[in-house]
């Protein structure tokens, strides 16, 4: 044999040695993909086969996620006890840190969770956000995983990056019974967020008496003030937003109410109708809102939207009658009573008011103009209370001095509110999803 002929034989060996562990590699590859597809799927068959054809138990899809934790997911105790025998390792995690065990204890799969930290998963390890498979449980209302948690030793008051703990999660979702079992595994009703924001602010928030009451016979603060809203008690924030239920519960806990005045809302005063039998006016304003009295202050503007007729006398037999075009400068406040409202959507109660007015104006035709005088007119009301406009109507008195034009009144006003001091610090938990539950 030639050395031309025995030199391609070398090399065909070599280039065939050389493939060997690319093929392999693939054939992994596949394996791997094989299994991971099985998890998903739920597909104990699928995944037993790829096991056997060289898949490796901790493969990886591109975002991180494992077999095991897409059996977590599922609550397939079986697909999780045979990846663990395998050696599955329970504490992998993506990027974002959610791992097998907060997934299962978020769904509520005690028997996959318990069986992943008997197999060696970390109790209070906590993702990218400082979340816990506790937090995840409680925000969840997994009363039986929350007690399965707490026997295998969690960290009760661990915090997440804002700093707020299973029970604030728990309160936030108005889970009563595991705000009372943590507390029994000595949660801090007193704890505070990174915005000083505790757990009973966050049930007042979201409305949840029954927590409110849990918390409050362990020892919440009903005079409690975060960082945001220092001038604002939870008193003053249940009345505030119609909580009527929870403010008598949280005056009955000696909870007080604002010392001091507190401006919450700019005002648009839009007066729809101020009219009677003989004349129309309508106009615009804008005030301001304090909340502790609820008090409005309201500077605006009113004109009639056409001229009216009236009388004016010559002496006791003779009259003119004129067009007269009027037009007022005012200066109005009304003070709100808010009747006992429940759970309702809104709101409603008397007020009474008054508004001083500059009113000017002209008669078509001639150049004499109308006498300027200030008026004054008390004002007694009704008005239907929402959280973004108030409709209100009201009875007032004012008298031009017109001699055919009653001095009664009907007035009918549309009030916008616009929200200047927010309660920021008591927006929503982030990671949890209200969405699913």
């Amino acid at each position: 044999m030639s050395l031309k002929y025995l030199s391609k034989i070398v090399l065909i060996l070599c280039l065939g040695v050389l493939s060997m562990p690319v093929a392999v590699q693939a054939q992994h590859k596949e394996a791997d993909e094989r299994l991971l597809q099985a998890a998903s799927d739920g597909d104990q068959t699928g995944l037993l086969r790829a096991l056997l054809d060289t898949a490796s138990v901790n493969a990886v899809t591109s975002e991180g996620v494992t077999a095991l934790m897409y059996a977590a997911q599922r609550g397939d105790a079986d697909m999780v006890n045979i990846l663990l025998f395998n050696g599955a390792d329970p504490d992998i995690a993506p990027a974002n840190g959610y791992n097998a065990l907060m997934s299962a204890c978020a769904a509520g799969f005690l028997e996959v969770a318990e069986t992943l930290i008997r197999s060696g998963s970390k109790v209070d390890v906590s993702d990218e956000n400082g979340v816990t498979s506790l937090m995840y449980a409680a925000a969840y209302n997994q009363w039986l995983v929350c007690d399965m948690l707490l026997f295998y030793q969690a960290a009760v008051n661990k915090k997440d990056n804002d700093s707020i703990d299973a029970l604030m999660a728990a309160s936030y979702m108005g889970n009563t019974e595991i705000a009372g079992l943590l507390i029994n595994h000595g949660a801090n009703p007193l704890s505070v967020n990174e915005n000083g924001v505790t757990a009973l602010w966050y049930a007042l928030k979201k409305e949840h008496a029954p927590v409110i009451d849990t918390l409050l016979k362990s020892g919440a603060d009903p005079n409690a003030r975060f960082e945001g809203e220092k001038a604002m008690t939870p008193v003053f924030y249940a009345k505030y937003h119609g909580d009527y239920e929870n403010y008598v519960r949280l005056k009955k806990a000696g909870g007080k109410s604002n010392l001091i005045p507190f401006i919450p809302q700019w005002l648009i005063n839009i007066d729809v109708a101020d009219f009677n039998g003989k004349d129309y006016m309508c106009g615009l304003g804008a005030g301001i809102f304090e909340g502790k009295s609820a008090t409005s202050l309201v500077l605006g503007f009113n004109t009639r939207l056409a001229k009216n007729k009236i009388l004016e006398p010559v002496n006791d037999h003779y009259y003119y009658q004129l067009r007269e075009g009027r037009g007022s400068i005012y200066l109005q406040t009304q003070k709100l009573f808010r009747l006992p409202w429940g759970r309702v959507r809104f709101q409603y109660g008397p007020f009474i008011g008054g508004r001083l007015a500059y009113t000017f104006g002209h008669y078509a035709g001639l150049e004499r103009r109308v006498d300027d005088q200030w008026l004054f007119s008390p004002q007694l009301g009704f008005a239907l209370i929402s959280g973004a406009a108030d409709v209100r109507a009201y009875y007032g008195y004012m008298n031009f001095g017109t001699l055919n034009l009653s001095p009664h009144r009907v007035g009918i006003s549309l009030v916008l509110h616009i929200n200047f001091r927010r309660d920021d610090a008591l927006r929503r938990i982030f990671w949890i999803n209200e969405v699913i539950l």
